[in-house]
């Protein structure tokens, strides 16, 4: 009986934390597009654009309020294979890195590989204190042209 209970508790956790959409791409006009949201409309977004560099957009109603456009702010993200950090600049109700030069083309590439390999992964933003939590079922497929390497 204990197993069971275990094994239900298990399960219930398991799909209480990723309650995001399964990754979905798109095409549109060459630029390339690869992302998930969840209930809360908090969406990932990585984009290939047809000129300039690759981007990794995080958008969320929360920021619209609370996050002035052009301040700069450290994402952390927890995936299966680790824990990776970035600084992404507010814009819209976005944070959007850019992947400008070598470094963040590198940094990046591993993000788009540790989430493609992982079930589920985390984002936090520290000093907010904001926090998504999303599927990465799907992502492998959708992220392909990000892992080729936005080319």
């Amino acid at each position: 009986m204990k197993f069971g209970l275990a094994l239900a508790l298990l399960l219930v956790s398991t799909a209480a934390y990723a309650q995001s959409d399964p990754w979905d791409s798109l095409e549109n006009k060459g630029a390339r597009y690869a992302g998930t949201k969840d209930a809360m409309q908090n969406a990932v977004i990585f984009v290939c654009p047809v000129t300039g560099a690759p981007k990794l957009i995080i958008r969320s109603q929360q920021f619209r309020v609370s996050v002035p456009d052009d301040h700069r702010y450290t994402l952390s993200f927890v995936t299966d294979h680790g824990r990776s950090e970035l600084t992404a600049t507010a814009k819209d109700a976005e944070l959007n890195f850019e992947a400008d030069d070598l470094n963040a083309q590198v940094t990046f590439q591993r993000l788009a590989e540790d989430i493609a390999a992982s079930q589920s992964f985390q984002v936090y933003m520290s000093p907010f204190g904001w926090k998504g939590k999303f599927t990465a079922e799907g992502a492998a497929e959708a992220l392909k042209p990000m892992l080729a390497g936005c080319r």
